[in-house]
């Protein structure tokens, strides 16, 4: 495993990417991504985003079928920034 506290990687992620920022600018923003992304990405770009997710860690427990936690979570981040974009 790589090293460091996973307890502080969304932390530390926030601080360096300036996400924390955005998110303090704009409160909700990304609730409204995921309630819309399902509907609203087009599918070619949801159809490249679920073709990837399997091959994303494929020896991960988490990422180990399309319906397991780590492909559920990181699905929604990649639709809502699809959107964002």
């Amino acid at each position: 495993t790589a090293p460091g506290s996973p307890l502080l990687r969304a932390s530390v992620w926030m601080r360096c990417s300036g996400a924390h920022t955005l998110r303090d600018r704009l409160p909700g923003y990304f609730e409204v991504l995921l309630s819309t992304a399902p509907h609203t990405v087009p599918a070619d770009v949801a159809s490249e985003v679920d073709k990837d997710l399997l091959r994303t860690f494929p020896n991960h427990p988490h990422f180990s079928g399309a319906d397991s936690r780590g492909v559920t979570a990181l699905r929604r981040v990649l639709l809502a920034f699809a959107l964002h974009c």
